[in-house]
């Protein structure tokens, strides 16, 4: 069942149209040094994929400046929830306050909503990340997932040049080393869900496979209570991985 939030209950479609018409689209974000015109904390836009129509909540935080980092965090919600899980669990505060170190000056944060996990990591580099490039120019991008999202990032990290993955209460599986990749990679979870041994064998098998491993284990389950408190961290881990990829 998918679950209903306040925020997206006041996205409604006439609201979205009416911003869309005021709003020019954002070419080139992060080499222009002027502030963008004021945005809504919730906004969207459509993709198509293979003939779905896929909708996607972002929230983008600019700080203007002389700074040249821009990070798009891609976030993947679980099975059972779709794109505002994550604005559910405080995402806008968190981006609002995070620390964007000395470099990244822009940071928007997308959640499409996934229709089948089975084929969301194609619809991430065949249609999301294609679009993302010319709306927000990000120059670096970053993957999040929460249980079954995270082996949606992980197919999708394999495949596009990102500079950090996050694996939260990953619902995935792997039996083989992963190659060619040169993302830092997050795992947390809590200490009560049932697939926290599998996290730590799959953190285990990465760090083998020669990647960088931030390896986490909280108190908490496998809900939204422990992702809302940790939130705050996992964005920290993105941008701090975006900020070295530029030393």
């Amino acid at each position: 069942m998918k679950i209903e939030s306040a925020q997206r209950r006041l996205l409604n479609r006439r609201t979205f149209l009416a911003a869309l018409a005021a709003t020019p689209l954002i070419a080139n974000g992060c080499s222009d040094s002027s502030p963008p015109p004021a945005a809504k904390a919730i906004d969207e836009f459509m993709l198509q994929h293979r003939g779905d129509e896929i909708r996607c909540l972002y929230h983008d935080r600019h700080l203007g400046g002389d700074r040249p980092g821009c990070l798009a965090i891609v976030l993947l919600h679980g099975a059972g929830a779709d794109a505002t899980q994550w604005f559910d669990i405080g995402l806008v505060d968190a981006i609002d306050n995070a620390d964007l170190g000395d470099s990244i000056r822009r940071v928007v944060a997308i959640a499409p909503n996934i229709t089948n996990h089975g084929q969301a990591a194609t619809m991430v580099t065949e249609a999301l990340l294609p679009a993302i490039d010319p709306r927000f120019a990000p120059g670096h991008t970053s993957l999040s997932g929460i249980s079954r999202g995270a082996g949606v990032a992980v197919e999708a990290g394999r495949a596009s040049g990102v500079v950090s993955i996050g694996l939260h209460s990953p619902a995935l599986r792997l039996t083989a080393p992963v190659t060619s990749v040169d993302w830092r990679c997050w795992i947390d979870c809590g200490d009560s869900d049932s697939l926290a041994d599998e996290a730590h064998r799959l953190a285990g098998l990465f760090t083998d496979s020669g990647v960088d491993v931030t390896e986490r284990r909280w108190p908490g389950g496998h809900d939204r209570a422990y992702w809302r408190r940790h939130l705050p961290a996992y964005l920290a881990f993105h941008i701090q991985s975006a900020n070295r990829s530029m030393t």
